[in-house]
C-alpha cells in the first residue's frame, strides 16, 4: 500500500506544481483565480501531510512523531478544500468579489469548529487516535468531518444546477466533475482506508478543472494577454448589478491616436508591438484590483472599483506617464493615447452598450479637444 501511495503523491504532486506554475504566468488575476490557486496549495499541502501521517506501525522513533503531526494538520484542513470550493463556484458564477466575500464568515466559522474539536481530539480521540503501536484508528467523530465536506461539496452542486445559465456550458461539465471526483475519493476512503483516495482524487480534479476551466485561453486577448472584449461585457454586467446595490465603480476608456499611421507607414507588426506596449503600460499603470481588457483593436479598459475625481486623474496620471517614459526611450515610434471615464452610480439607470457609450463619447470629446489644441 506504501509504495502505491508514494506513486501516486510524485504524480499529483508533480503535475500539481506544474499547473500551479502555469497558473501563476497570468498578470491579472481574477478573484476566482486566486481561489484556484489556493486550492493548489492546499491539496499540495493536504498531500504532503497526508503522506506522513502514514508512516504508522515503525519502530523509529521520528515515525509517530509524524503520524501525529501528519495527522492532526490533514484534519485541521480537511473542510479548507471543500469550502474553497464552494467560495470559487459562488465566485464563476456570480463574478461579484465582496458578495463572495460576504461567505468568508461562514466558512471561517465552519473550519473554527472543525479546528477546536481536533484540539479536543488529542485529549478524546473523538476524530481519531493513535495507540500506544503507533497505529491509526478512527474515532466516532470520524465520519462528521467526512458529512460536512460532503454537504459543501453537495452545496455547491445544487448550486450550479440552480445557477446553470450563468455558467458557459462547456465549462458546466468539468465543475460538475470537480464536486464527484472528490465525493468518489472521500467514499473509496472510508470504504478501504489503506490508499490515500482523498488528496489524490482532490489534485485529479483539479487538473480536470485547469484543463477545461482556467487553461481557457477565452477570456484572455491572444496579442496582449490582457482580458479581451467578451470577458469585459460579462465581468461589466457584474459591475453594474454591484453598483445598484450601492457600489459605484468607474470605467476609463483609452485609445491610441493616429494608430492608423504606425500600421500605414511603419507596417502592421510594428503596429501589433504598439498594441503590446500600449497594453504593458496600462498594466504597469492599474493596480492587481482593476480590471483591464482590450476594448476593441485600439482601445483599452480600466474598471475601477474607485470614483473619486482624483483618484481616477492619478491613474490616469499613471498611464501618460508611461506612454511619455516610452516615447522617451523609443525611436522608432512615438505613442499617444486619449482618454474618457464615466461613473456608475446607484442610480444610474444606463445599460451595459449604454453606459459603455458615455464612456465612449466622453473619451472621443477628449480626442478632439486634444487635436483642436495642436491647431
Amino acid at each position: 500500500m506504501q509504495t502505491v501511495n508514494i506513486a501516486l503523491f510524485v504524480y499529483s504532486f508533480i503535475l500539481l506544481i506544474s499547473i500551479y506554475l502555469s497558473s501563476g504566468q497570468v498578470r491579472y488575476k481574477l478573484m476566482s483565480d486566486r481561489l484556484f490557486r489556493s486550492l493548489i496549495r492546499v491539496t499540495l499541502l493536504l498531500l504532503m501531510v497526508d503522506m506522513i501521517a502514514r508512516f504508522e506501525g515503525l519502530d523509529y522513533w521520528f515515525y509517530p512523531v509524524f503520524s501525529r503531526v501528519g495527522n492532526f494538520v490533514s484534519y485541521g484542513i480537511s473542510h479548507f478544500i471543500s469550502s474553497l470550493w464552494f467560495l470559487y463556484i459562488h465566485n464563476r458564477i456570480y463574478t461579484d468579489t465582496e458578495r463572495t466575500k460576504n461567505l468568508y464568515k461562514y466558512f471561517f466559522l465552519i473550519n473554527l469548529v472543525n479546528w477546536i474539536l481536533l484540539i479536543i481530539t488529542q485529549f478524546t480521540g473523538w476524530y481519531y487516535y493513535l495507540d500506544s503501536s503507533n497505529i491509526y484508528h478512527r474515532g466516532p467523530l470520524f465520519f462528521w468531518t467526512q458529512l460536512v465536506n460532503a454537504v459543501i461539496l453537495l452545496s455547491s452542486l445544487v448550486l450550479l444546477v440552480l445557477k446553470r445559465k450563468r455558467i458557459e456550458q462547456n465549462t458546466m461539465f468539468a465543475y460538475i466533475l470537480f464536486s464527484l471526483i472528490p465525493a468518489i475519493g472521500l467514499t473509496l476512503q472510508i470504504i478501504l482506508p489503506g490508499i490515500a483516495y482523498i488528496p489524490n482524487s482532490v489534485a485529479a480534479a483539479l487538473i480536470i478543472l485547469y484543463l477545461f476551466v482556467q487553461n481557457n485561453k477565452v477570456r484572455y486577448d491572444h496579442l496582449t494577454g490582457i482580458f479581451n472584449r467578451r470577458h469585459m461585457d460579462y465581468y461589466l454586467e457584474d459591475k453594474l448589478i454591484s453598483a445598484k446595490r450601492g457600489k459605484p465603480f468607474s470605467a476609463i476608456l483609452f485609445d491610441l491616436d493616429d494608430f492608423k499611421d504606425i500600421n500605414d507607414t511603419l507596417g502592421h507588426s510594428v503596429g501589433d508591438i504598439a498594441i503590446k506596449k500600449t497594453a504593458k503600460i496600462l498594466a504597469s499603470a492599474s493596480s492587481k484590483h482593476e480590471f483591464l481588457a482590450r476594448y476593441g483593436g485600439d482601445e483599452f479598459l480600466i474598471i475601477t472599483s474607485k470614483y473619486e475625481k482624483q483618484d481616477i486623474d492619478e491613474i490616469v496620471k499613471r498611464v501618460y506617464d508611461g506612454i511619455n517614459q516610452f516615447n522617451k526611450i523609443n525611436d522608432k515610434f512615438k505613442l499617444s493615447i486619449s482618454h474618457g471615464y464615466y461613473v456608475y452610480h446607484k442610480d444610474l439607470n444606463l445599460s451595459r452598450d449604454q453606459f459603455i457609450d458615455v464612456v465612449d463619447r466622453n473619451m472621443y470629446d477628449n480626442k478632439i479637444k486634444k487635436k483642436n489644441s495642436r491647431v
